[in-house]
């Protein structure tokens, strides 16, 4: 037990091979049968010897098996040795911590608790990957299931025990043991590399597990980087944990997260920073090429420095450097990474005005580097950077003379290509308005004015001074920079790097140089060195570069001329040196000149600023030394004129920023008023956002109700409605403002100024609509708030009503009325009472006018009714106010009183549940309908509730009582009762169904709307008339009428789709309807109705696609909106796809070729799935042949152009080729076909081109047969027509002969005669041999052009329309048949019964 070695393996088998004799080595390894017997043996040696129980050859051989055969082995001692090995670990921790605080262990000793420690930490660690390896493994959920089955907490093992909590455990007693100074147990006391790599990988193992981003394994995390950790910190692990997350980072995208949380953990608690150096470091020595290839180790590289950078800025300034050469490489992705660690030094580490000059020199470089990529030539690039600069602006992180400057590149940004640019640089601008350091306001005028008058009384107190800052003005530019001495280098570099190659060889400098350009002998380093500045200063490169190399044969091994080619980068050297190659003897002489010449202009700037501290500290003195001196009254005086002169100086600098600030804005404010009307939603957002920026205040507030109700004197009407809308607007988001006024509101607004202003009524009551709630709670135990129906307001409005109705010069009447019907149904109690009061006064009013005695009747008796001539002003006015009272009715029972019902329901149950005081929770189901045309819909679509949901069915039955309670009122009371609304339909059907005799334009809409609005409020009224309103769309003349009923028809689709449902074609009608503002609302409304799944998709959708040319952009554009959207909802667009092709290809349509390309063009665009692309192709291939018409294959073959191929489309393609190989000697055709091939050969396999090769080979075939059997039959068509002239010469002789014999005329009936048959007999030969020299395929084609011309004395030919059918079961098997046509018109047609009899016939005597 005493004479072996545990040497830890590289691998597991290792351990059972012996490199020296003391090596321990496995003998025994046990089968599954024999480990459960050997771990219960093992337990009680470790009860009886403790933790040296693993000194015993059958304890480690018997733990190392289970490591061996861990899948095979019984999972209750799988985890039996896991918590024997918990145990252990934990035991050694202990009695170590004892020993080695002693420190008095023998030799012997230390060498049993090392061999201890060894042994149980290898075991513990192996033990824990391996049930790591098992946890990690997918499970059989989510081999079926997918990404389903996983769930997202934590899997526990068969047994029942949650592995991360066990991993957990061991992680702390690994942690535990490293505590202690575990180092002296080794002799010499440095511990091995092999331990320390044993428990570092054990942690970055279970880091690997995709589990390590989710916040319950944040512990476990916190664990494992506490190991890292202490392993760097004691024991020298940092190269090597920087490589290892480098790796983890490239290969696992889950450990962005993970690894920038334990580098920052390391850094905070460890104090550890040498691992970002390191990881820097490597990732600057990797090729941009390679960085290009790996996009995803690239990306996570970049998030991982983003966001250390985040939290610990202060990290990364040592690695600027390297990181800054990043910004010239291609990766966009590094360039984002490098400007965030930029932003976030800037705004972290290098803000506020306490820097020291190295710092404020630092921070206007980071600042230069993010100022120069506005203009980067990548767009995110460009959007990240105005991320940033918006950041840096927020937090008020850049300087004064920069933001003038950063605005002006910001402004040029707003014209930007890119729309997330543009989206930014609003952003951008919208922060700087925000923060505005000049002024509060920017009224350019006034600011201007300002300054220039502050500039006359600088020039009055002092013109000196006013010249000075003139001159300033004119010299300095808004940003002032200083050459820093790196730019100076990099301007000098190229002539380094020539003179470096022409005089530095590997071997050293040439033979024949001067003694001038050498060093003495007694030169110190320090001399050296400085001589190579001052000549690099004086541009005496060729000196500097000899003095050099004489200094490194002098002073060889100085760490100022010390080089490390994979420290120091040779990037920047090499790409100067142009075709010549560098060797590594010349780029160290680069380094080391570099190197020189910046720590000398370091030392130049740090030695003037001394000097310049030390100046001011002189002149300091000498003025502390004036005062001390007696002052006079005129020095007195002139010491305060002067402060007075600083004052005003600093005034006029300031209005002088401010004026330049404002101009800035001034510029800017053109576009982004164009973006307000740009097609990117973004930028209409952004520019919105921008004019809005800023809170309105009480003072604000304050001014507008002063300006409403004209307090300012010399309020205008139109300032005082403006007041009162922007107040309204306010109201939206915080709705007190008007709820404390509504007495200011309705003295102002509902006053004697509202009897002369219906717009001052309207806005005002579009005001206190903001009261209103939308939706009221049906579990409030309060009712909603409304007034008595004798408050002020509804007596104000049905004054302003019934007054105002006979006042017609002002023509707001109608809209005001609308807004204060809704006015009084939203606020009122009893609505109904106050409106049919109105509306009884105004029908006195109409019978107040003049009645005309119509005429005596024949039997001179009066007739029985009389004639009321109304103006039309009022009959019109009147119709609006019924209309909206009809509308606004239905609302209110259908939201108001339902929401009321539920809401009594739900209070009455809870009193009775409290009145029980039951235990247990009820089982009552909370109603989720607001209304009851919701509720219905719920219900009918609520068929797969869970259990609990039919078990609880109280809110359920009493949400369908209250629905059909409301439901069966509007059907029965509202409009056909005895009541006012019912009297007043009858006047309203008389002026809709007499256009003549009411031809005004108003009134006949008014009254056209007021129909559409009763209609919506029972389905049997609905019913009845809707022949009515569809004729009023067909033959009204009025666009404003047509266009106002097609938008009552989508209401009504909506309400009662089942009765509007046999009227969809004629609402498709007016797709085509002669008024482009009636096309684009019965767009709008298809597209809503459609995609809400109100309206089933049918065959005339084809209609829809006809509008994506239509000449109006707005209906164009809804029209591609519609087919967008379609195409995201599953497979619609594809199911009726065959039939919008099959519809615009056909004939009867006449659409224009150019046209069709179009259309097809755009909606075949939208399709991207690959199977729905290769079910497309072989239907389009079916589909030649149902088409006879050229045109026909030009418009399918051009559809197959458009798709991308894959193997199995071109293999579709091939399988149909029969389908469409008689059509491929059209020219444009076959070039489509041709066009496809060479499309498909750069896409697919090589294996697939042999099967493109070959389907080209076939279609060249059919081509040229094709083309040579049309020339045929070109050839017979013209000998046939000679012929036929001939005999058209003879046959007209005999016809003369024959008409002098003939007695009796003949009748339109008369059968042919034995020669006319015999001349037809002869050109069906004739045609028949033509025929027989065709290709097989072109043959039965043009047997089907001749039956369809043996058919063409038909009025219209009679042809079967076959739709190719899809996937869905909607339109799957459905045939479009032709329109029935009179018999008439066919009865002198011979069936084709005969015609074919007559072929036969023919062929027989062929």
């Amino acid at each position: 037990m005493d004479t072996f070695d545990f040497v830890i393996p590289l691998s597991l088998d290792a351990l059972q091979e012996s490199t020296s004799t003391r090596q321990y080595v496995v003998y025994n390894i046990s089968t599954s049968k024999e480990i459960p017997k050997k771990i219960q043996e093992a337990q009680v040696a470790f009860r009886q010897d403790g933790p040296h129980f693993i000194l015993k050859a059958q304890n480690f051989d018997v733990l190392y098996s289970v490591l061996g055969g861990f899948g095979s082995v019984d999972g209750e001692f799988r985890q039996r040795t896991w918590e024997l090995l918990l145990k252990a670990m934990s035991k050694v921790t202990a009695e170590l911590a004892l020993l080695l605080d002693e420190g008095d262990m023998s030799a012997k000793e230390r060498h049993q608790w090392l061999n201890v420690l060894k042994m149980t930490t290898y075991i513990a660690c192996n033990l824990t990957e391996s049930f790591e390896n098992e946890y990690n493994k997918p499970s059989t959920d989510t081999l079926v299931l997918g990404k389903q089955g996983r769930k997202k907490s934590a899997r526990k093992s068969d047994d029942g025990t949650d592995w991360e909590e066990e991993r957990n455990r061991m992680l702390v007693q690994l942690f535990s043991v490293l505590q202690h100074p575990l180092h002296r147990l080794w002799e010499p006391p440095i511990m091995e590399e092999d331990f320390v790599n044993l428990i570092a990988n054990c942690c970055y193992k279970i880091l690997e597990s995709p589990t390590m981003n989710l916040a319950r394994t944040k512990p476990t995390r916190d664990s494992i980087f506490q190991i890292i950790g202490t392993l760097v910190k004691k024991f020298n692990h940092g190269l090597a944990c920087s490589l290892k997350l480098m790796q983890l980072l490239q290969h696992f995208e889950h450990m962005v997260v993970p690894c920038a949380q334990g580098v920052i953990l390391l850094i905070e608690s460890f104090g550890i920073t040498s691992v970002v150096s390191e990881m820097v470091r490597e990732i600057a020595k990797v090729d941009a090429r390679d960085l290009m290839k790996d996009t995803s180790g690239l990306r996570n590289f970049s998030q991982f420095l983003v966001e250390v950078s985040e939290k610990c800025p202060q990290v990364m300034l040592p690695s600027l450097s390297l990181l800054v050469n990043f910004l010239h490489e291609e990766a966009s992705g590094m360039r984002n990474c490098v400007l965030s660690i930029l932003g976030s030094i800037v705004l972290k580490v290098l803000s506020g005005e306490q820097l020291d000059p190295k710092s404020r020199d630092l921070r206007d470089q980071c600042l230069d580097h993010l100022e120069d990529h506005i203009h980067d030539i990548h767009a995110f690039v460009r959007s990240k950077v105005l991320h940033i600069w918006n950041d840096l602006v927020s937090e008020k992180a850049v300087p004064l003379r920069r933001q003038q400057q950063v605005l002006k590149l910001t402004l040029g940004r707003l014209k930007d290509k890119s729309s997330h640019v543009r989206k930014s640089a609003v952003q951008l601008l919208t922060a700087f308005l925000k923060g505005n350091p000049f002024a509060a306001k920017l009224p350019l005028e006034e600011l201007e004015g300002q300054y220039e008058e502050e500039l006359k009384k600088l020039k009055e107190m002092d013109p000196k001074a006013a010249l000075d800052l003139s001159a300033e003005e004119e010299d300095k530019p808004q940003v002032e920079k200083t050459v820093t001495g790196r730019e100076l280098w990099v301007a000098m570099l190229p002539e380094v790097v020539a003179i470096v190659l022409e005089v530095v060889d590997e071997g050293g400098t040439d033979d024949d140089d001067d003694g001038e350009d050498s060093l003495e002998e007694d030169t110190s380093l320090n001399d050296a060195v400085l001589e190579i500045a001052e000549a690099l200063n004086s541009s005496k490169i060729r000196r500097a570069v000899k003095l050099l190399e004489c200094a490194l044969e002098m002073f060889h091994g100085a760490e100022v001329f010390g080089y490390d080619p994979e420290i120091h980068p040779s990037k920047a050297y090499r790409k100067l040196s142009k075709d010549e190659e560098l060797t590594d003897h010349q780029i160290r002489h680069l380094v080391v000149l570099e190197r020189i010449f910046l720590s000398a202009k370091e030392m130049e700037e740090r030695k003037g600023q001394t000097n310049e501290e030390e100046k001011m500290e002189e002149d300091k003195k000498a003025e502390e030394e004036e005062e001390e001196k007696e002052e006079t009254e005129e020095m007195r005086a002139e010491k305060e004129a002067q402060a007075e002169v600083t004052k005003q100086k600093l005034l006029v600098n300031y209005l002088k920023d401010s004026v330049c600030f404002a101009k800035l804005f001034n510029k800017g404010l053109p576009v982004l008023c164009q973006l307000l009307s740009s097609k990117h939603v973004s930028d209409v957002l952004e520019a919105v956002q921008f004019f809005v920026t800023g809170d309105i205040t009480k003072q604000c507030l304050t001014l507008l109700w002063e300006r409403f109700t004209k307090t300012l004197p010399d309020t205008t009407d139109d300032e005082s409605l403006a007041g009162l809308i922007l107040l309204a607007m306010c109201a939206n988001s915080e709705a007190h403002i008007v709820s404390s006024n509504i007495g200011v509101l309705v003295n102002s607004g509902l006053g004697e100024r509202g009897l002369r202003n219906f717009t001052l009524v309207k806005e005002t009551c579009t005001a206190l609509l903001k009261l209103s709630t939308t939706k009221p709670k049906t579990d409030d135990p309060n009712p909603p708030n409304r007034f008595d129906r004798d408050h002020e307001i509804f007596e104000r409005l049905t004054k302003i009503l019934l007054e105002g109705l006979n006042i017609l010069e002002d023509r707001q009447y109608s809209p005001m009325a609308v807004e204060a019907v809704s006015l009084i149904y939203s606020l009122a109690e009893h609505p109904d009472l106050i409106c049919g009061e109105i509306l009884q006064e105004m029908s006195k009013i109409m019978l107040s006018y003049h009645t005309e005695a119509p005429d005596l009747a024949s039997d001179g008796s009066q007739p029985e009714t009389e004639e009321i001539k109304v103006p039309v002003g009022i009959l019109t006015r009147f119709f609006v106010f019924v209309g909206q009272v009809a509308l606004r009715q239905l609302i209110h029972l259908d939201t108001y009183v339902f929401s009321e019902l539920k809401r009594r329901n739900y209070l009455k149950e809870e009193m009775e549940t409290e009145k029980k005081k039951k235990k247990k929770k009820r089982n009552t189901r909370k109603s989720l309908a607001t209304s009851a045309s919701e509720a219905s819909m719920i219900r009918g679509g609520s068929q797969d509730g869970d259990i609990d949901e039919e078990m609880g069915l109280t809110g359920a039955v009493a949400d369908d009582m209250e629905a059909e309670y409301i439901r069966s009122i509007c059907d029965t009371e509202i409009v056909k009762a005895d009541n006012l609304l019912t009297l007043v339909k009858p006047l309203i059907w008389a002026v809709c169904t007499n256009p003549a005799k009411y031809a005004d334009a108003e009134l006949r809409t008014a009254s056209t709307l007021a129909l559409a609005k009763f209609m919506m409020i029972s389905s049997d009224l609905c019913e009845d008339n809707l022949q009515l309103l569809f004729t009023i769309l067909e033959k009204s003349e009025d666009d404003a009428i047509r266009a106002n009923i097609v938008i009552a028809l989508g209401d009504l689709s909506f309400r009662f789709p089942n009765q509007l449902e046999p009227w969809t074609p004629r609402v498709y009608a007016r797709l085509r309807d002669s008024s482009p503002k009636v096309r684009q609302n019965t767009l709008t409304i298809l597209t809503h109705l459609i995609l809400n799944d109100m309206v089933k998709v049918k065959g005339q959708i084809s209609d829809i696609a006809l509008c994506i040319t239509d000449d109006d952009p707005r209906i164009s554009g809804l029209a591609k909106l519609f087919f967008s959207e379609l195409a995201r909802k599953g497979n619609a667009l594809y199911n009726v796809l065959p039939d919008i092709i099959s519809r615009l290809s056909d004939t009867e349509l006449g659409i224009e070729e150019k046209r069709y390309r179009t259309i097809i063009g755009h909606i075949l665009n939208l399709v991207q799935k690959d199977k729905q692309l290769e079910t497309l192709v072989e239907k389009l291939c079916h589909r030649f042949q149902a088409t006879v018409t050229t045109r026909q294959w030009r418009d399918i073959s051009y559809c197959l152009s458009l798709f991308t191929y894959n193997e199995k489309s071109i293999r579709k393609l091939s399988e149909n080729f029969s389908c469409y190989a008689d059509k491929l000697y059209e020219p444009e055709v076959y070039e489509f076909f041709l066009g496809i091939l060479a499309s498909a050969r750069k896409l697919v396999k090589p294996e697939v081109k042999v099967l493109i090769e070959e389907l080209e080979s076939r279609m060249q075939e059919s081509h040229e047969k094709g083309v040579e059997d049309e020339n045929v039959l070109n050839k017979a068509a013209s000998a046939k027509t000679k012929a036929k002239n001939v005999k058209n010469s003879e046959k007209a002789t005999k016809g003369r002969i024959r008409g002098r014999r003939r007695k009796e005329s003949s009748s339109e009936d008369e059968t042919k005669t034995e020669e006319e048959e015999e001349e037809e007999e002869e050109e069906e030969e004739e045609a028949e041999e033509t025929r027989s020299q065709l290709h097989p395929a072109h043959r039965q084609n043009k047997e089907n052009q001749r039956m369809t011309r043996r058919s063409g004395n038909m009025e219209k030919p009679h042809k079967k329309k076959v739709t190719i059918s899809t996937d869905s079961d909607e339109d799957n098997g459905k045939v479009s048949t032709p329109p029935k046509r009179k018999s008439g018109r066919m009865s002198h047609v011979k069936p084709l019964s005969e015609n074919s009899s007559r072929l036969s016939r023919s062929s027989r005597r062929k």
